[in-house]
Order: structure tokens, then sequence, then C-alpha cells
């Protein structure tokens, strides 16, 4: 048996470097140039069956794949990517100030959580 793990094309977010967790966001033109090159790929491959996100950009992703392809596909939800929660659209520095202020508000938190987990892999 073989497993091909392959990744959504390109979004806007992506680009942007922004967490897009949940958010149910399209393919950019990059992205979805890269999944039709990806389905060209995968064309000499005989699938038997497909899983994906059911999120849109993954969604977009498989249909390109899915027209060089003869075989089911399942949508699910469990192959989402992580929810971020309130951390989610947001840019890469704007998560990295978040926690960095966090730091700041709760040092001997953090710095007890670190010693914790030194001591237990002691």
């Amino acid at each position: 048996m073989k497993l091909y793990i392959v990744r959504h094309g390109e979004t806007d977010h992506n680009a942007n470097r922004i967490a897009q967790g949940h958010a149910n966001i399209s393919l950019n033109a990059l992205g979805k140039k890269q999944a039709q090159l990806l389905g060209e790929l995968l064309e000499v491959v005989n699938l038997d069956i497909v899983y994906s996100s059911d999120l849109k950009r993954a969604k977009q992703t498989t249909e390109a794949i899915m027209k060089y392809q003869q075989c089911k596909v399942v949508y699910t939800k469990k192959l989402r990517e992580a929810n971020y929660g309130i951390l989610d659209g947001k840019s890469y520095d704007e998560i990295n100030a978040y926690f960095a202020t966090l730091l700041l508000k709760y040092p001997k938190k953090h710095t007890m959580d670190c010693q914790h987990r030194k001591e237990k892999r002691a």
C-alpha cells in the first residue's frame, strides 16, 4: 500500500503569513496553478480513494486532482487544519506579539511551567 499526502495550494492567507486555521479560504491564483500541476503529476498514479478536508482550499485542490482520477472522495472535518481560536485570521507578527504580551503579563507562571517540564524530563 502507498499513501500520498499532499497539502492544499496557496491561499492569500498563506502568502501574507496569516493563520487561517478553520477559516474557509479559497486558493489564490498561484494555489490554483499548484493544484492543477499536482493533478497532472498524480495522473500516472491510480488512486483508490481520496480523503480531504472539507474546507474550500482543500476541496479546490482535491477537485484539481480528481480531473485525472476515477475514485471515491471523502470530505471530512477530521482533516481540517488546527483551529487557532482567537488567533485565526491574525498575522504571524500579531500572534508573536500576543504571546510576547502573555509572557510579560505572566512571567513567573511561564518560568514555573518550563522548570516543571525540565524536571519531568530529568
